[in-house]
């Protein structure tokens, strides 16, 4: 019940890739880590044991040699067994005669103060063969040596190369952990980048990536800044088309100054603003006999017409803008145009200067009868 709650929870609980590559990463560490520990304690055992069946040969044959040299005196050969048992690490050194009866003996029956703890002994104990060597008496056999060296010493030298290994190899996977992590982070810093990139797209932001030289990574920051591109251009041309519509409906397609809808909802806002203090003026400019031009002279020089007087009227507010501090003006009608003035300080000044400006520009026009009368006051 709890394994499956606890495969139910992993299932439901979301895991980043940068997680998924740390478990492989750990796994793998552990389990080279974990191997090498084993082969190398299963390698020195081997060695351990190789080396001690190979002292017990050349000790038993050594031995058997030396005794088939001399005379077979049982105090003398006690004394020999004795003397080499106690001078070497042997479990056991045992004579017997061709018959299999015994004739020197002498084993090992104390205990060694070891360190290595019972489970090691028991999974890497050493079950060496003991070395068996001929013992002459002349051209005849005296008898068959046997000498079998004390493996706990072994044991404690292979527990102590295994600690040393453990160690070594823990070391190892700790400095792989670092490098694995500072290797990691660069593998992944494009996915990063992408994420980034990603969530700029939500601000419209359109920013590139580098393009990194994994292969994987590098098609997929491609993509990603072609798509950047494309957004982008997308957008420049929206804001562009929606721009020009802005502007189209808010100003007069002729001359290129402000309709009335938006002269008005300008004008509102100014009078919202200017609440507390009556410092704005209104201008009202009418062209009278406007049609007899189109009739007269033409269309075409009509619109010249609205078009010069329009920038007559915007060469006018740019050159007298020490007089307020801001001016909107706009075409409300075919023949109406008009103008807001806020913080003006002498509308009577500016009217007179407008009045002379409007008289010498209708003499061109004086066979239409044509006039700009103005009214203007203080709001």
């Amino acid at each position: 019940m709890a394994s499956f709650s606890l495969s139910k929870y992993l299932k439901k609980r979301k895991i980043t890739l940068r997680q998924e590559l740390w478990i492989a990463l750990l796994i793998v560490i552990f389990v080279g880590f974990i191997s090498s520990v084993l082969i190398s304690t299963n390698s020195a055992k081997s060695y351990f044991s190789t080396q001690l069946y190979l002292k017990n040969v050349d000790n038993a044959s050594s031995l058997a040699l030396m005794i088939s040299q001399l005379d077979k005196d049982p105090v003398e050969l006690e004394l020999l067994v004795s003397a080499t048992f106690d001078t070497g690490h042997y479990k056991r050194i045992e004579l017997q005669n061709p018959n299999g009866e015994v004739i020197v003996k002498r084993t090992f029956t104390d205990e060694l103060k070891a360190t290595a703890p019972q489970w090691f002994r028991a999974m890497y104990g050493l079950n060496v063969q003991p070395g068996v060597g001929q013992v002459n008496d002349g051209w005849q056999q005296f008898g068959t040596l046997f000498i079998e060296s004390h493996s706990q010493y072994a044991e404690q030298a292979l527990w102590e190369s295994a600690l040393k290994l453990f160690f070594s190899f823990l070391i190892v996977a700790f400095f792989a952990c670092i490098v694995s992590a500072y290797f990691l982070s660069r593998i992944l810093k494009p996915l990063d980048d992408v994420v980034y990139q990603a969530n700029a797209f939500g601000e419209k932001r359109f920013i590139k990536s580098s393009v990194p030289r994994t292969f994987e990574f590098a098609r997929l920051v491609q993509s990603m800044n072609q798509l950047s591109t494309s957004f982008s251009r997308i957008i420049k041309e929206d804001n562009k088309r929606l721009e020009e519509l802005r502007f189209k409906s808010q100003h007069d397609e002729l001359t290129g100054l402000a309709n009335r809808e938006y002269f008005g909802a300008t004008l509102e806002a100014h009078l919202q603003k200017s609440k507390d203090h009556a410092h704005g003026a209104l201008f009202l400019f009418r062209v009278v006999n406007l049609d007899r031009v189109s009739e007269e002279v033409g269309r075409v020089e009509m619109v010249n017409f609205l078009r010069r007087f329009s920038q007559m009227l915007v060469s006018f507010l740019e050159n007298n803008q020490e007089h307020f501090s801001e001016n909107y003006i706009a075409r409300i009608s075919h023949s109406d145009f008009t103008v807001l003035f806020s913080d003006i300080d002498d509308i009577q000044a500016i009217s007179e200067r407008i009045l002379l400006m409007h008289q010498s520009f209708v003499e061109e026009y004086k066979n239409v009868k044509l006039a700009i009368p103005h009214s203007c006051t203080y709001i």
